[in-house]
């Protein structure tokens, strides 16, 4: 890879579709909604466009992308992710969620893997936008590099990672020019490239995608309808026979002030002042907006939480407005543990750098438990009522206060024998069926 490769590289980078999704996807996430960008003009006396300093020019951008990231992000990895039957060197669910939503935002995540100084391996989740991935031409679409952008003071660098080494350029006025080629990290060359993807679905796709239209379609709504309400909420004079003459702004401006004033004016014979007051057009534009907002929530997949307020909820009618957020984080989760498995390749690769025992991917068992907006009392009572029907195993799996079954499991033992070698009395625990 030689500078004007890498130059081309990248400006085709910053020029394509998928960078701009990303863009997008992170303005939006942090309420910079397009509204924002918005400007009222007319065409003046001499046909030039010009900026209109007079009509009412709210910008209001909503947050919907960021409550439905959240929202699915928060669902599926606020309890910690656990991997069995593997040694993990690193803390994983130290920025899974933090690498879920850059998916989300962005439609990748990367994470960086790296030796600290105290020779502890160590991950940092880096903006998606600064790093492009190259793949090769095979059916799995293997990484072969990974270039990433970065400033230091006030020069541009790019770093090009391959699986034996890296390579340094600097921003000059032409192009990026090579610096030097080095090794990964003071340790040597890993042999192979210490990034780890997480893709938002199959198709790279954002979350804000498929929801864009409608969010701006809102946007624009409720921002023109606070235009209405300023624009409209003065009234209008409608004077006849004035005595004086306002043909100019200045004469106007100095009628508007002596009414303000003395409350009072002259007309001639036959003038007079009607008032005109005009409404906000509210029933139409409020019905439009909730249409909209189901919309957004629905194509988004996401949970309204304004659909479950009431004390009636049960289970099944919360599971059921659950359903297409339940859908979208199933498919969300298969990406995880594919994530998940391509850091464990990076944990197998230290272990083999520092003469430690590999694990055996295939056998590594990744739960991800799901959090769901339950009836806890009609829980509790169809738990009562399951208890000796069930083993304890299926009675505390489906317990909304257990996370880790088998840690749960271990602590009824210790209860157990904790409690018969204090008086000997009978097993308070019936054995599992």
């Amino acid at each position: 890879m030689n500078g004007e490769q890498l130059t081309l590289i990248i400006n085709k980078w910053v020029e394509s579709k998928e960078y701009k999704n990303m863009i997008d996807g992170l303005n939006y996430y942090c309420s910079e909604n397009d509204i924002k960008k918005r400007e009222f003009k007319y065409i003046d006396g001499l046909g030039e466009s010009k900026k209109d300093r007079y009509r009412a020019n709210k910008k209001i951008p909503t947050n919907f992308l960021s409550t439905l990231i959240d929202q699915k992000v928060s669902y599926c990895l606020s309890k910690d992710v656990i991997v069995d039957n593997f040694n993990l060197s690193f803390d994983l669910n130290e920025e899974i969620d933090v690498v879920a939503e850059e998916a989300s935002i962005k439609a990748q995540g990367w994470t960086f893997f790296y030796p600290s100084e105290d020779g502890e391996l160590k991950t940092k989740v880096v903006e998606s936008e600064n790093i492009i991935p190259l793949y090769d031409n095979t059916i799995e679409k293997k990484l072969i590099g990974i270039i990433r952008l970065y400033s230091n003071d006030d020069n541009k660098f790019a770093e090009y990672w391959e699986p034996e080494g890296k390579f340094i350029f600097i921003l000059e006025q032409e192009g990026y020019k090579f610096v030097e080629e080095t090794s990964h990290f003071d340790n040597g060359n890993w042999g192979l490239i210490p990034f780890a993807p997480l893709y938002n679905n199959r198709h790279k796709l954002t979350d804000l995608q498929r929801i864009k239209t409608l969010i701006d379609c809102y946007d624009l709504t409720i921002s023109d309808f606070a235009n209405n309400f300023i624009d409209f909420q003065e009234l209008i004079l409608f004077i006849r026979n004035y005595s004086e003459n306002v043909a100019t702004e200045t004469a106007a401006i100095e009628l508007m002030d002596w009414l303000k004033k003395y409350k009072m004016i002259s007309v001639r014979q036959d003038g007079g002042i009607d008032i005109i007051s005009r409404e906000v057009p509210y029933q139409a534009r409020s019905e439009f907006l909730i249409i909209l907002k189901k919309l957004i929530y629905t194509f988004g997949k996401g949970v309204d939480i304004d659909d479950l307020k009431g004390a009636s909820l049960t289970n099944v009618v919360i599971k059921a407005h659950f359903s297409l957020l339940d859908m979208k984080a199933n498919k969300f989760i298969k990406e995880i543990k594919r994530y998940i498995k391509e850091c464990l390749k990076i944990n197998n690769k230290w272990h083999e750098l520092h003469n430690k025992t590999r694990s055996d991917i295939n056998k590594v068992d990744i739960t991800i438990n799901k959090t769901i907006l339950i009836n806890e009392l009609e829980n509790a009572e169809i738990m009562l009522k399951l208890d000796g029907i069930v083993s304890r195993r299926t009675l505390l799996k489906n317990c909304f206060m257990v996370d880790d079954v088998e840690a749960e499991l271990k602590e009824l033992e210790n209860d157990q024998m904790e409690y018969n070698n204090n008086d000997g009395s009978e097993d308070l625990i019936p054995n599992e069926t």
